[in-house]
C-alpha cells in the first residue's frame, strides 16, 4: 500500500494522441508515463506537483479531475502517481498511516475505522495511477515501466463484481482487498518512459 500511496508529479509535451502545451524539462516530462493513461481531455488540465524538501511544489497548475505527484529526487527509485481529486484527503490519510509504520491488516483496520467514524470518506469509483522503477547507477531508467491502475470501489466483493481476487494472467484485472473500505480493482500495462530520472534540485 505504501508503494501505491507515496508516489509523485506530472506534465506533457508530445504524446502519441496529440500535442499538449506544457512546460518542458525532465521534472515535467516524468508525468508523461501516467498522463497517457488518463482521458485525453484531462491531460493538459491535470495539476502537477513535485516534492521539494518537506513540501509539494506545483510545477503546473490545473483545473481538471486529476492531480499528480512526481518523483522524489535523490533516492534509488523513480515513482510517480496521479489520482482523481476526490481521493485527495483519503490518500493523505493513508500516507499518514504509512508514515506511522502501519502495514497490512493493521493499516486497513485503522483506515476503515476512520471511514466508519466519518473522519475521512472513501470515494467510490475513483482512479489512481502509479508507476515505479529502480534507477540505475548512471541515473538512467529502463526503456519501459509498469503502470498500475487502481479503481477504488469500497466494500466491493468478488461475488458482486465477478472479479477474481488474484490476476489469472499477466496484467489482467482483479479485486484487491475485497470487502474492505480500500477495495479496488487493479490492472496494469507496460508503458515506454523515454526520459532519465529527474535531477535533484540544486
Amino acid at each position: 500500500m505504501r508503494r501505491v500511496v507515496v508516489l509523485f508529479v506530472v506534465s506533457l509535451m508530445l504524446v502519441s494522441l496529440g500535442t499538449v502545451a506544457v512546460a518542458q524539462g525532465p521534472e515535467v516530462r516524468q508525468f508523461d508515463v501516467l498522463l497517457r493513461s488518463i482521458p485525453f481531455g484531462e491531460r493538459d488540465a491535470a495539476t502537477l506537483k513535485v516534492p521539494r524538501g518537506d513540501a509539494l511544489v506545483v510545477v503546473r497548475p490545473g483545473n481538471g479531475l486529476f492531480e499528480c505527484i512526481g518523483d522524489t529526487p535523490g533516492d534509488a527509485r523513480f515513482s510517480v502517481m496521479c489520482y482523481h481529486r476526490s481521493l485527495q484527503h483519503f490518500l493523505a490519510y493513508t500516507r499518514m498511516l504509512a508514515d506511522q509504520g502501519l502495514l497490512g491488516e493493521a493499516f486497513r483496520e485503522r483506515l476503515c475505522a476512520a471511514v466508519e467514524r466519518g473522519v475521512i470518506t472513501a470515494p467510490r469509483r475513483a482512479l489512481v495511477l502509479t508507476a515505479g522503477a529502480n534507477i540505475e547507477p548512471d541515473g538512467s531508467l529502463p526503456d519501459s515501466i509498469t503502470v498500475y491502475h487502481l479503481l477504488q470501489i469500497p466494500n466491493a466483493t468478488a461475488t458482486e463484481t465477478g472479479l477474481p481476487q488474484v490476476a489469472h494472467r499477466p496484467n489482467a484485472p482483479y479485486l484487491h482487498n475485497g470487502g474492505s473500505c480500500d477495495a479496488h480493482v487493479m490492472w496494469s500495462h507496460r508503458e515506454s518512459i523515454g526520459i532519465d530520472a529527474p535531477p535533484s534540485p540544486e
